[in-house]
């Protein structure tokens, strides 16, 4: 049996009949709680497939803001039971692919949900020690820091600017000394008594940051000087950190810590651009 009436037809419908003739209101009831309840409960069925027509298996069709769905079989389908009024929104998810949000206005005998794939910076371009490769084609551990992070960040030195940008990179100020190097450890250390500094790559060209270091003094107060805080934030067009030995191995021994590629602003064909921005910091000793 198919019941295709809303409730104001089947009271509509049951009112008429009672005024014709006001014997058996007992059936006539059952019959009308038996139809409110049948309206009540919809099965809804469908299948969801990918660009290419192929079912998604395993995808999870529910009604929006409830737990009433079901996933998909082997051939894309699903069949759930409906406990509330049409209108309703399905919402249909898998990994890889975007959610998808589908208005069904009334009961259907069968729905097609397309579901679209994901679009991940896979064609990013990421610089290693050897060129340039997309992301999608590298095997080893590269991170990137985001040219957002880089523009709109107003740290005083390199170092400081990757704090909190990477995963496994972990930076901190061990010196209170306005201009002191920080800390800078990718995946923790790998020695107790040789240095764990990682090695800065910047422009192509190897920089040994624990040789540069100076030792400075003011007023009685010395400290250590950070070498970074020679190469201006601002100027810095991309950094990318190598983090395994694979992503490390052109550099030797030199990169078992990591290795830290920084590339600086250049020119480029075009029409003039003036950027500017303006930031004033300022550190005293206590």
């Amino acid at each position: 049996m198919n019941f295709n009436m809303n409730n104001r037809a089947i009271f509509s419908q049951v009112k008429n009949i009672l005024s014709v003739n006001k014997k058996g209101i007992g059936p006539l009831l059952g019959f009308l709680l038996l139809s409110l309840g049948l309206y009540s409960q919809t099965s809804l069925q469908g299948v969801v497939v990918d660009n290419s027509g192929a079912p998604v298996i395993g995808a999870t069709v529910v009604v929006q803001s409830t737990a009433n769905g079901a996933l998909t079989d082997e051939n894309g389908a699903f069949r759930f039971t409906v406990n509330q009024s049409f209108p309703i929104i399905l919402s249909v998810s898998f990994i890889g692919y975007e959610t998808q949000q589908v208005e069904v206005k009334e009961a259907q005998s069968s729905i097609r949900i397309l579901l679209l794939e994901a679009v991940n910076d896979l064609e990013e371009v990421v610089v290693v020690g050897y060129g340039t490769q997309r992301r999608k084609e590298l095997t080893g551990a590269v991170a990137s820091v985001s040219r957002k992070h880089l523009e709109y960040n107003t740290s005083p030195s390199v170092d400081a600017l990757l704090s909190g940008a990477l995963a496994g990179v972990n930076v901190t100020q061990s010196s209170g000394q306005p201009g002191a190097p920080a800390s800078v450890r990718i995946r923790g250390g790998n020695s107790i008594n040789a240095s764990n500094d990682p090695l800065y790559v910047i422009d192509g060209f190897p920089y040994f940051s624990d040789n540069s270091s100076t030792k400075v003094g003011f007023g009685g107060i010395e400290g250590e000087s950070n070498p970074l805080n020679l190469l201006n934030p601002s100027d810095i067009e991309s950094i990318e950190v190598l983090k395994d030995v694979s992503a490390t191995a052109i550099y030797g021994s030199r990169g078992s810590n990591g290795v830290i590629l920084i590339n600086t602003k250049k020119g480029q064909k075009g029409k003039s651009a003036v950027n500017y921005q303006y930031s004033l910091g300022q550190s005293q000793s206590a």
